[in-house]
């Protein structure tokens, strides 16, 4: 996973029903549908993947991929449903939070949940088919936990049947469909350097139990063998207790695996104290969380002319772009009822937003009605200067030319990630790209004659 993914992959009706809450949607908040769907169903002896109209080859690709990882999975478990599960795949992520599978609001860093009660995965297509078979592995995980220790559901769980801790539930989601990855490594790291790493247990909550149950199980796997790990599974299948599971196959119980577990995380990660330079000796933070209390600072951009840097911030408590100078005071806040127009969020861990040459303008993208717009605001004059519609729902990674003349942009249309070229002269944009690997991140050259962009090869092959 990217920074754009640290928290999508929360599986909110999971994560609900574990803790013993059921969340329903805010008072005066309603689920806004802006797209009428037609859905067709490919079938599969094992599941059923469900997808709307105009996804291109987006359902074959998805299909393929699910076969994979259901026999996968269905071999580590050695369980099969006794009922095909269903998968509903949406083309974007805008057309993901308009689902009614939960009534739920999706916020934005939220990439895909199974709902429990029928076993459904729901996912939305980001771009990036390495992303999706991450989430669709992730989530397939949970569909076997619950066909596996709720059976057909409903009376062993109402009834009070097993309660699965958070931290094995993702996290076992986590490793068998990463197993260990350089994003996890990362988050380990600075945890353990600069925190306090919990046991597992109740206090491994929040995106720890991802990250956090992703490395114990890998540090179990890795220390004693895949061999036991897998026995370990079985074992669990048929006693659904942890405690006794982890007791009889490791013979300790999971507070000593615990303490093993952490203790090697020091050995691992303290000795990078001492190779790394302190930040703050060769730079400033424009941001301290400790002392505004904010949760994200994202996708820095400073002016071109070097005086200001503007970033999507949840310090006061909605996301805002905040505009600030180079020592972190804020100057201005771009919110979505201010000066930029009403509008219904920004993509704070999706999109990103650019400069104008002169240092006057800015440009986010936002949603509305149901696709992505590109606003551009005069920040000097505090007023939004021109909406581009681009006839996508899915919009990231705007950057602006250096003769103020262009934007470039990354897109999803039909199970492609392409970039995307809008002309101020003429109103228009320009597909430039058009394939199935995952094209995306365009920038500029200084002199406007090329855009540079990242492309993610994939081994999918298209019918």
């Amino acid at each position: 996973m990217t920074i754009n993914s640290l928290l999508r992959l929360c599986s909110i009706v999971i994560v609900s029903l574990l803790l013993g809450w059921a969340p329903v949607a805010g008072f005066g908040k309603n689920k806004v549908q802006y797209t009428d769907f037609s859905w067709h169903v490919l079938p599969a002896p094992h599941f059923t993947l469900h997808f709307h109209q105009g996804q291109g080859a987006l359902p074959g690709i998805s299909y393929r991929l699910m076969e994979d990882i259901y026999r996968t999975l269905q071999q580590r478990f050695q369980f099969t449903h006794k009922d095909p599960v269903p998968i509903i795949i949406y083309g974007t992520p805008a057309l993901f939070g308009q689902t009614n599978v939960i009534t739920e609001l999706l916020p934005e860093e939220v990439g895909g949940f199974t709902e429990l009660f029928k076993n459904r995965v729901v996912v939305p297509f980001s771009g990036s088919y390495d992303d999706l078979k991450h989430v669709l592995h992730h989530e397939m995980v949970h569909a076997f936990q619950f066909g596996i220790f709720y059976d057909r559901l409903g009376s062993s769980l109402m009834g009070g049947g097993v309660q699965i801790p958070l931290w094995f539930m993702e996290g076992l989601a986590e490793y068998l469909s990463s197993g260990w990855n350089v994003e996890s490594d990362m988050f380990l790291m600075d945890f353990t350097i600069n925190s306090q790493v919990p046991p597992p247990g109740p206090m491994l909550g929040g995106y720890m139990a991802y990250k956090g149950g992703q490395s114990f199980l890998f540090f179990l796997a890795s220390t004693y063998g895949d061999s036991l790990f897998t026995k370990f599974l079985r074992e669990f299948k048929s006693s659904k207790s942890l405690d006794m599971t982890i007791k009889k196959i490791y013979k300790k119980n999971t507070e000593e695996l615990g303490k093993e577990w952490i203790q090697e995380l020091k050995r691992i990660y303290w000795p990078e104290i001492g190779r790394r330079i302190d930040p703050k000796r060769t730079a400033s933070a424009v941001t301290k969380h400790s002392v505004s209390k904010d949760h994200y600072n994202l996708r820095p951009r400073i002016s071109p002319d070097g005086k200001h840097i503007a970033f999507f911030s949840d310090r006061y408590d909605y996301t805002k772009i905040l505009i600030t100078d180079r020592k972190g005071k804020v100057l201005q806040s771009i919110s979505q009822n201010g000066y930029g127009g009403f509008f219904e969020s920004f993509h704070p861990f999706r999109s990103g937003m650019c400069w104008s040459p002169d240092s006057r303008r800015l440009a986010f993208v936002t949603k509305s009605n149901g696709f992505d717009q590109i606003r551009v605001v005069d920040i000097e004059d505090k007023k939004l200067v021109k909406t581009i519609t681009t006839g996508l729902s899915s919009v990231v990674s705007p950057d602006w030319s250096r003769s103020g003349s262009f934007i470039t942009f990354a897109g999803i249309d039909s199970g492609m990630s392409d970039i995307y070229l809008f002309s101020f002269k003429n109103d228009r944009v320009t597909r430039l790209t058009r394939s199935v690997q995952y094209n995306s991140d365009p920038r500029f050259s200084p002199d406007d004659s090329l855009i540079i962009y990242t492309r993610r090869d994939t081994s999918i092959r298209v019918d």
